[in-house]
C-alpha cells in the first residue's frame, strides 16, 4: 500500500477528536453522574473542547488547543469521576489524556533542552 488515502486519514482524525467527547457525553447521560454536580463540569468541558475546531479550523495552534482544551481539562473531569463515583468513565481514556498532555510537553518542551535532544551523539 504505496499511495495514501485521504479517507483513512480523515476517518482517524475525526475519531481521535471526537472519541474523547463523545465519551464525555456518553457519560453524562449514566444515571449517577445525571443525578450528581458531575453533570455540569461533563456538559462544560464538553461544549470547551468543541470550541478548538470552531475556532481554528486549519489553524497550526489546532494540536495546542486540542490539547489544553480537551485533554488538560478531562484528565481532572475523569479523574474526579473515577474518585467519587467509581470506572463509570473508562480509566482507558484517562490514560489516553495523561499520555497525550505528557508527550505533548515532551516533544514541544523538554526536547529543546540538551539533555533530551535526539542530536546529541550515543556514548555507546
Amino acid at each position: 500500500m504505496s499511495q495514501r488515502d485521504a479517507r483513512a486519514e480523515i476517518f482517524l482524525w475525526s475519531f481521535v477528536l471526537w472519541s474523547d467527547t463523545i465519551e464525555m457525553v456518553r457519560v453524562a447521560g449514566h444515571q449517577a453522574v445525571y443525578k450528581s454536580a458531575w453533570l455540569y463540569p461533563v456538559y462544560l468541558f464538553s461544549f470547551i473542547s468543541l470550541l478548538r475546531i470552531i475556532f481554528t479550523p486549519q489553524n497550526p495552534l489546532l494540536n495546542s488547543l486540542g490539547v489544553l482544551l480537551q485533554d488538560l481539562p478531562f484528565i481532572f473531569v475523569r479523574l474526579g469521576l473515577i474518585i467519587d463515583l467509581g470506572t463509570i468513565t473508562p480509566v482507558l481514556g484517562l490514560c489516553k489524556n495523561v499520555l497525550v498532555t505528557l508527550s505533548y510537553g515532551y516533544f514541544n518542551y523538554l526536547t529543546k533542552f540538551r539533555i533530551f535532544s535526539s542530536f546529541e551523539l550515543s556514548s555507546f
